[in-house]
């Protein structure tokens, strides 16, 4: 609504979202305008921030924002740049002035809380932010640098026994030419050495990343075991993944591939617990340590276990001193009484005083079937932030069937974060688009779902794998509460070894994004996409070496709901060096796509057990370098 005459009298505006014509807008939660030109106004929705360039006549966004936008404000001396305040993910910036798909970013550098509720910038200094947060410290002056900083929480080197651990760290500049500080830190948050190929060794690595250009290096796995984690400091527009790679020692074989996802600061969270059987869960912790303005000294880190029903099952309590780093299973932080976390499922509320870095880690171990009896599997998920969720999600891997000698099965595992009971709708659809039936625990086959969750509560399935391979998307519709995320599994078709167990992230739409790509060896990397809309898009995938030299470009129609999975090397039939290569691919929509990037390692020369398939999927970054 917009008045011309101090309130006496309002009209409506209109509103058009650009990025997706189909989407509705429920309610306006902040308002800012231009101090500059009146005609320019923003406002925070759930999903997006609009902006009016003709004081209100029309209103559009041109990309879409995971959570609720509850505060804005414009720097009054460069009007172009503004900040939304969005709670469990901080501060987001522009310094576009909100134009473009990849117009908004991460600026959280000094936020000791992410639950932003209001923001102001200092008329007279711009390197002055007022944010004013909804829990744990009322309010706070922080100064909004442009030094972004964000943290593997599970690093890992070495051998213990006949087993060999390595991690692989891959970062990627969406931006313009940036600095980079890779560092390492052991569980101690002492500096921990590492060797890395073409670096001495160190605990301190100094990168330059031209525009569009990726790093990749692994570690050696050689010496004493060293876990820990790395943290990521740059002035740029970075984003990155890691690999946690356990091999035998004795046979060369990999036994799993772990994508270890970037991770920024939060004090409150929750993770998902699945110990039934010879499952574990962990997580790692990381206590941010002195480059989080507030956050300095120990961390109390409070935990309390849930299962499936709500009740409350146990709690632990921890400390953490500062910049120190804990990598502990469920089983082993709640003890009391003895066992009480064992073959369950549900959900643990971590609440810290500090802010953390974390990372949650699924274990199957079986210790009476050793390889190749059995296959030790890991895989790891973001941990699910408290409010800031988007009411729709999407898995863009979705499988379950029998192809060849090959069983394919998915589980869910979804919760409710609120403080309401919630109704949760799952449905599927296959490549086409089209409804697709499952059998998802009880229910079935049928290609929607409809749950109840209460507060607290936790919902766990899986398919059955059985009769011919479908494959697809899952599609989530429910209170910004809800949460969750999907683990894909492959076995032999009598199911008597499990080859791995991968973590699918939950993802939105985004119209521009980047993936790394790696083809080196037996290694490919392929791509999961889905049209988050009722119009056809047209995407741009373009394949750059690790220099950003672009080597193919191709565009592919992606109808209406429709969904693709191909690997690069399948997309790029044509190009040669797609199949032998270390690069990224570049990602453009007209429509926004939901998005997961899928690493595989499999060696088609051999066979079970002298290779095991694996697989590593972790989410895309978003934005892209501009050619």
């Amino acid at each position: 609504m917009k008045s011309v005459n101090r309130g006496d009298q309002w009209t409506p505006t209109s509103l058009s979202v650009h990025v997706d014509p189909t989407y509705f807008v429920k309610e306006i939660w902040s308002l800012a305008v231009d101090p500059t030109n009146p005609e320019i106004a923003y406002a925070g929705a759930t999903g997006l921030v609009l902006k009016t360039t003709d004081g209100g006549t029309v209103w559009k966004a041109d990309q879409m924002i995971q959570g609720q936008v509850m505060a804005l404000a414009v720097d009054p001396n460069n009007p172009t740049t503004l900040y939304a305040g969005v709670p469990g993910r901080g501060v987001l910036r522009s310094t576009n002035g909100a134009v473009g798909p990849t117009a908004w970013y991460p600026s959280n550098t000094g936020l000791a809380n992410f639950d932003v509720r209001s923001i102001l910038v200092d008329p007279v200094n711009s390197n002055r932010i007022w944010a004013g947060t909804y829990s744990g410290p009322d309010a706070f002056i922080t100064k909004i640098s442009p030094t972004e900083v964000f943290y593997f929480a599970q690093v890992g080197n070495g051998l213990v026994g006949e087993i060999a651990f390595q991690t692989t760290l891959i970062l990627v500049n969406v931006g313009e030419d940036t600095a980079v500080r890779l560092e390492f830190f052991d569980s101690n948050g002492a500096p921990m050495e590492l060797k890395l190929p073409s670096y001495p060794v160190s605990s301190q690595l100094d990168i330059a990343l031209k525009r569009g250009e990726a790093f990749s290096a692994q570690t050696t796995g050689t010496g004493s075991l060293k876990l820990g984690y790395a943290r990521v400091t740059t002035a740029g527009r970075v984003g990155g993944v890691a690999v946690f790679t356990r091999r035998d020692a004795k046979t060369g074989v990999t036994l799993y591939e772990a994508g270890v996802p970037a991770s920024r600061t939060l004090a409150r969270f929750a993770v998902l617990v699945d110990s039934l059987g010879t499952r574990d869960n962990g997580i790692a912790l990381v206590n941010a340590g002195p480059n989080v303005v507030g956050s300095g000294g120990k961390a109390n880190v409070d935990l309390t276990l849930f299962g499936t029903v709500v009740n409350e099952v146990a709690t632990a309590a921890i400390e953490l001193d500062q910049g120190a780093h804990s990598a502990r299973y469920v089983s082993e932080l709640f003890t009391d009484p003895p066992g009480v976390a064992g073959d369950m499922q549900g959900v643990i509320i971590v609440d810290s005083d500090k802010p953390l870095a974390a990372v949650t880690l699924r274990q199957t171990d079986d210790p009476n079937r050793p390889f190749p009896a059995g296959v030790p599997t890991l895989t790891s998920f973001p941990v699910l932030p408290m409010s800031g969720n988007s009411e729709t999600f999407y898995f863009p891997q979705v499988g379950d069937g029998i192809a060849g000698d090959t069983r394919i099965q998915t589980s869910f595992c979804l919760a409710n974060l609120g403080t309401k009971p919630r109704d949760v709708v799952i449905d599927f659809f296959d490549s086409a688009g089209e409804p697709m039936n499952l059998i998802l625990g009880s229910f079935g086959p049928r290609p929607n779902f409809t749950l109840r969750l209460g507060p607290g509560q936790s919902y766990y399935a899986q398919t059955p794998g059985t009769g011919n391979l479908k494959v697809g998307y899952g599609r989530v519709k429910a209170d910004p509460s809800i949460s969750g995320t999907a683990v894909f599994t492959r076995s032999g078709v009598a199911g008597e070894v499990v080859y791995y167990e991968a973590g699918v992230p939950a993802s939105q739409g985004m119209t521009d994004f980047t993936l790394f790509h790696d083809s080196l060896g037996s290694k490919d990397t392929g791509l999961a996409i889905v049209n988050t809309t009722s119009l056809d898009a047209q995407v741009k995938l373009t394949l750059h070496d690790r220099s950003f030299n672009q080597k193919a470009s191709i565009t592919v129609p992606l109808p209406a709901s429709g969904h693709l999975a191909q690997f690069i090397q399948e997309l790029f039939g044509g190009v040669s060096e797609a199949g032998e290569m270390e690069g990224i691919v570049t990602v453009e929509s007209t429509q926004p796509l939901a998005a997961v990037t899928l690493r595989q390692n499999e060696d088609s020369t051999k066979v079970f057990p002298s290779s095991v398939p694996t697989l590593a999927p972790f989410p895309v970054i978003r934005g892209r370098a501009q050619n």
